[in-house]
């Protein structure tokens, strides 16, 4: 196996790797996007999640997701379980809740079904997505 030393690191890597890691390149170096999806997907497990929080900075907006389980027996609840937080810079918040909106509303219209919402509106809400 014949060897050469990688250009963006400084390891040594061999020529198959070399060729399939400029092939998952872009024309300006830059690894394609569902390269990346893919690889994440390969190392990281699914986190599930049931419950967010969403909140907001001057500078970003915080996603917490939670698991809370249901009732045990005698019914005591289950402190909720933070499980993951996302960050995200303010610039992508719109298009992320237009873009879950409309991911939803293709699912509904692909299987002619209205997906639940079970959160409870607040009055000083400024959008409304689903009635």
């Amino acid at each position: 196996m014949v060897k050469r030393s990688h250009r963006f690191q400084n390891t040594t890597l061999p020529m198959r790797t070399m060729k399939r890691e400029k092939a998952m390149q872009q024309p300006n170096g830059m690894p394609r996007i569902k390269d990346v999806i893919a690889q994440v997907k390969r190392d990281q497990p699914p986190v599930y999640a049931n419950h967010a929080q969403i909140s907001m900075t001057n500078n970003e907006i915080f996603l917490d997701f939670f698991r809370i389980d249901p009732l045990v027996e005698g019914g005591v609840s289950v402190e909720a379980v933070h499980v993951n937080r996302v960050i995200i810079p303010h610039s992508l918040g719109k298009g992320f809740a237009t873009a879950i909106a409309n991911v939803i509303a293709q699912y509904e219209e692909d299987h002619g079904t209205k997906v639940p919402n079970f959160r409870v509106p607040e009055g000083s809400e400024k959008i409304k997505i689903w009635e």
